[in-house]
């Protein structure tokens, strides 16, 4: 049987990180001794590290995002910063928030190599504050950056984010300009 706790062990980080949980799952390597993690687990994690990087995390005050897509087998989780109203509104950054990008069609079966590519898609975020904002698309899978795109919110606060070309998810990284 394929090993598919790389998958598995992905999916849960990246849902865990949009869902605005407080840690990432870890893997449990029960077919050894407890602990032991390989190479590919390692990478996964490698690349959770490399996007959340420049978020600010412990300022976000995050709120759940409004979000559609095109595309039915396509899942959306994310979180954007709000204006706190506390003593700490200071440190909060509004406009500062990220999301995940899921195919939900069962790789396992319609796609195990994971090399059905999305493309033209296109997710509107409701809600914003009105601006302009620079999306940074993030590949999961390698790890890197794509290339930025600059996107405006409509008159009803409506923000289009084009993505690019991906295979099975992608994260974006989303500030607003000042």
């Amino acid at each position: 049987m394929k090993r598919l706790h790389p998958a598995l062990l992905h999916n849960g980080i990246w849902a865990g990180l949009a869902a605005g949980a407080a840690a990432t799952p870890m893997e449990w390597n029960d077919s050894s001794a407890w602990g032991r993690i390989d190479d590919q687990i390692y990478e996964q994690m490698a690349h959770l590290a490399t996007f959340v990087t420049n978020l600010p995390l412990a300022h976000l005050n995050p709120i759940p995002v409004d979000a559609t897509t095109n595309d039915e087998d396509l899942r959306i989780w994310g979180l954007i910063g709000a204006q706190s109203s506390s003593e700490k509104a200071a440190e909060a950054v509004p406009g500062v928030g990220f999301l995940w990008v899921q195919d939900t069609a069962p790789f396992e079966t319609s796609d195990p190599q994971g090399t059905r590519e999305r493309t033209e898609i296109i997710v509107i975020l409701s809600g914003l504050p009105p601006g302009s904002y620079i999306a940074h698309p993030f590949d999961t899978w390698q790890g890197v950056y794509l290339d930025e795109s600059r996107v405006t919110t409509d008159h009803s606060g409506n923000l289009a984010i084009p993505l690019p070309a991906f295979s099975r998810d992608i994260a974006v990284r989303l500030e607003q300009e000042r």
